[in-house]
């Protein structure tokens, strides 16, 4: 790869705007400056984008698989793999997302530990659960679920070599205040869902400005003139991160226009939430060793049609979040790239095209279709 470049031509996707015919210097790998015109520097490779779209790589912040790739499946080189099929897909940056699965968070954990570059390219691990509803649980099963319990939790912290960065908790069940706490101490970002709480339930006294919540109106109390359930929150509290699965099954268009027209577009991040078999034609396939279907209507357990996650990638929520709702392309791209670099705390190097960062760039045709990194 050619670290040192220029991109003419571009039409650079900035945080609030669209830069058109813009140019771009890189650096060693490090975005250096950023103009409408720029002279052309020796032995630097000159790239013209001839129109086309440069954006900042996403972060794919909520992702149990993708293609045959499942996180919990025990494949050697699970972690690697699933990297590089991403990469090809122009995903640099993701956190896997797991159940509460003991093995399975100690295999990633050796592996991510293992791989120098894994590193960078798996910010840590998301675990929903094993402190959530039981009446919640979605496509969670019974054995990955606990009530909580502060041992348990280091337990886990230690399995993972401290990289979970991640964990969805239910702050409605007892006991729980004191595992929001001791993930905050580990570094760890509280995340709200597979829950039956309402906003009056959230203890008193937290700052959540750091905080999460898993798949708004997903696995959650929903929104009622009658009863504010916890996807109420974010409407409630600017200060809160929020996810929202954009593939046109988890959400109604309508919510996710509600949520585009009233919610901290600061705090929106776009997620897939995709299972093994994402990224591949529909048909059979199998998640925790249950059987699952890909279909039109996402991927789901055979026996009992729940949900169980997204078969798009973040390319393909971002195309249909582009046909469903009112967004423009700027916003969409900052909910899958600087908002969950935000709060990962990733933001001074990556998620938007800076001086400064790091030049972790795509090139994008006007349909979204065609991607290609610059510099290959």
């Amino acid at each position: 790869m050619n670290q040192s470049y220029i991109i003419s031509h571009a039409r650079i996707v900035c945080p609030q705007d669209i830069r058109e015919n813009h140019c771009i210097e890189v650096k060693n790998g490090m975005i250096t400056r950023i103009e409408q015109d720029l002279p052309e520097e020796s032995g630097f490779k000159v790239i013209d984008a001839e129109g086309r779209f440069i954006l900042p790589a996403p972060v794919e912040l909520h992702i149990h698989g993708c293609g045959p790739y499942g996180f919990e499946s025990g494949e050697e080189d699970v972690l690697e793999k699933a990297s590089a099929f991403l990469e090809k897909r122009g995903v640099l940056r993701f956190v896997p997302a797991l159940q509460c699965d003991e093995k399975a968070i100690e295999r990633l954990a050796v592996e991510r530990d293992s791989k120098s570059f894994l590193k960078k390219r798996i910010p840590g691990f998301y675990i929903e659960g094993p402190f959530i509803n039981p009446e919640y649980k979605g496509g969670i099963l019974n054995r990955n679920i606990r009530k909580p319990d502060g041992n348990y939790l280091k337990h886990l912290l230690d399995l993972s070599r401290q990289q979970i960065r991640l964990m969805t908790v239910a702050p409605e069940i007892e006991g729980c205040r004191s595992v929001i706490d001791a993930l905050l101490e580990n570094n760890v970002i509280p995340c709200f869902g597979h829950s039956a709480a309402a906003p009056s339930d959230i203890p008193e006294g937290l700052d959540l400005s750091g905080m999460n919540i898993t798949h708004l109106f997903n696995a959650m109390t929903g929104i009622s003139h009658k009863y504010p359930g916890l996807a109420m929150l974010p409407f409630l509290n600017d200060d809160i991160f929020f996810e929202l699965n954009g593939d046109g099954v988890h959400c109604h268009p309508d919510i996710l226009n509600l949520c585009l027209n009233h919610l901290n577009p600061e705090h929106f991040i776009l997620i897939t939430d995709a299972v093994t078999s994402a990224g591949l034609p529909f048909g059979e396939y199998r998640y925790y060793d249950k059987k699952t279907i890909s279909g039109a209507d996402g991927i789901r357990y055979a026996d009992t049609r729940t949900l169980v996650g997204s078969n798009k990638l973040i390319w393909d929520v971002i195309r249909q979040m582009h046909l469903m709702t009112s967004a423009p392309l700027y916003d969409l791209v900052r909910f899958c790239s600087l908002n969950p670099a935000r709060l990962l705390g990733l933001d001074a190097e990556t998620g938007s095209i800076e001086p400064g960062k790091q030049a972790e760039l795509i090139i994008v045709d006007e349909d979204l279709q065609k991607i290609k990194y610059p510099g290959y």
